[in-house]
């Protein structure tokens, strides 16, 4: 009846070692393709949360989740925008005179409207090197990827790129970065 086997269970040895995750994973280089730096949201969900939550909310989230940015949706079930960990700990909050607590995520986020995002077109074809030099003349820690859907005629979300997700695969600091245009 049951349509799982069980797998082959072992018991480690006196030997058994822990592997050092970092020797065995190659680091990419500037050269890679830009689509391995993507999270792509067609396999990872979105990590989430609506308009009218207070920032402290939103902030908490991040924490939780190890993430500096959160999709934002209003109670229709319409992604109206983003909020980053930026947002949050810079000066929008200072300059409403209130509390964190007291907050709400739809007054200091960035509205879909307002932000910039890539055809997955070009990301298929790009690379790593490229993609930094985007970044920075948007000069944005995220950028959104987008597909266009045909069938819906609008286009589609389908990933995130994040300069700390760069910085953590390629092994490099890009706000200390200096790479022209040229060179990459």
């Amino acid at each position: 009846m049951d349509k799982h086997p069980v797998l082959n269970i072992l018991t480690l040895n006196h030997y058994a070692q822990l592997t050092n995750e970092k020797n065995h994973n190659p680091r990419l280089t500037l050269s890679s393709p830009a689509t391995s730096v993507m999270t792509d949201l067609r396999n990872i969900k979105a990590v989430t949360i609506y308009n009218d939550h207070t920032i402290s909310q939103a902030h908490n989230l991040m924490i939780a989740r190890a993430i500096r940015l959160l999709f934002i949706f209003n109670h229709d079930e319409q992604f109206i925008g983003v909020i980053t960990a930026n947002d949050i700990l810079g000066e929008k909050p200072i300059a409403l005179h209130k509390r964190h607590t007291d907050i709400l995520v739809s007054e200091i986020m960035q509205e879909k409207t307002n932000l910039k995002a890539l055809d997955y077109q070009s990301i298929e074809t790009a690379n790593i090197g490229s993609l930094i030099a985007t970044m920075k003349k948007i000069g944005s820690q995220h950028v959104l990827v987008i597909k266009s859907n045909p069938d819906h005629k609008k286009d589609e979300v389908i990933g995130l790129i994040s300069t700390s997700q760069i910085s953590n695969l390629v092994g490099l600091s890009l706000p200390s970065m200096n790479i022209s245009v040229t060179n990459v």
